[in-house]
């Protein structure tokens, strides 16, 4: 009898779950049994020998991908990275999923090495009738999956950094807005290939208007870049009311106006604007 060893009697439990819904496994369930504790046991004959290799492959497969990798990946975000709030812990699970997800890992290469290294480890651990564990297993036999898994949490890290800085930058645009005497009730922004401003009668506002309007204050005490072209105007004239017309809501400029201005800001269509000042 040979048998597959966890760390924890939840992920014995687990693995036997996916086990159980493998196609073959009514065929097979002779040959596989659960302890009841950390065990998973094998009775490994010449005749199913190979179809056994067939299940546990499969089996491995969709465990590691399901439930091992986000596992490890936490472990990486925890104990290489020191990060230890749980939020931040979500948030960067999150976004490494995500990358793994638009990358289609299940496409690349080193998930391609490690289907073929699983099922040469499984193989050669049942022609010899040893007994293992599965956290040995993966690390060892999946090096370079463990590896690539570090990549992978380094490039979300990074992104939710970025993430972060943004949101402080939203977060400080939007008090120096608040703070700011509004200078107009209404103010339209029309967006086509570039934003033009017009105040509450339509009148098209020239650049330099919008150049006197803006906060030199706003500037010179920021030390963060901030577009002089819509978002210093903008955030300067700070209307109780902010129209903007667009046909693509998902800009990241918009995005931007929209987080700033929340409940003051409303998304409209060109064709919104063209019937209310009647031009185009």
């Amino acid at each position: 009898m040979v048998y597959i060893s966890f760390q924890t009697e939840k992920e014995a439990k687990t693995m036997m779950k996916y086990i159980s819904a493998h196609p073959m496994s009514a065929e097979l369930q002779i040959y596989l049994s659960y302890d009841g504790k950390q065990r998973i046991l094998l009775k490994i004959e010449a005749d199913v020998f190979q179809k056994i290799i067939e299940l546990l492959s499969d089996t491995f497969q969709v465990y590691i991908k399901e439930e091992w990798m986000l596992y490890v990946i936490e472990q990486i975000i925890r104990e290489k990275f020191l990060f230890k709030e749980r939020e931040e812990i979500d948030q960067i699970l999150d976004i490494a999923s995500s990358i793994m997800e638009g990358e289609r890992f299940s496409k690349t290469v080193f998930w391609e090495e490690a289907i073929v290294s699983i099922k040469e480890g499984l193989q050669s651990i049942a022609e010899n009738q040893l007994s293992f564990s599965f956290e040995s297993f993966v690390k060892f036999r999946l090096r370079k999956l463990n590896e690539m898994l570090i990549q992978y949490v380094e490039h979300a890290i990074d992104e939710y950094k970025l993430e972060q800085d943004y949101q402080s930058f939203i977060y400080l645009l939007r008090n120096f807005m608040i703070n700011q005497t509004p200078k107009m009730n209404i103010l339209h922004i029309l967006h086509r290939e570039t934003f033009e401003f017009y105040n509450e009668a339509f009148e098209k506002m020239g650049k330099q208007e919008l150049i006197r309007l803006i906060d030199r204050k706003l500037l010179a005490e920021n030390p963060l870049y901030i577009d002089s072209n819509v978002i210093a105007p903008l955030i300067s004239i700070a209307p109780n009311e902010l129209l903007i017309y667009t046909e693509s809501a998902e800009n990241g400029i918009i995005q931007t106006i929209q987080r700033i201005f929340e409940e003051r800001s409303k998304i409209l269509s060109l064709d919104q604007f063209y019937s209310s000042c009647m031009c185009k």
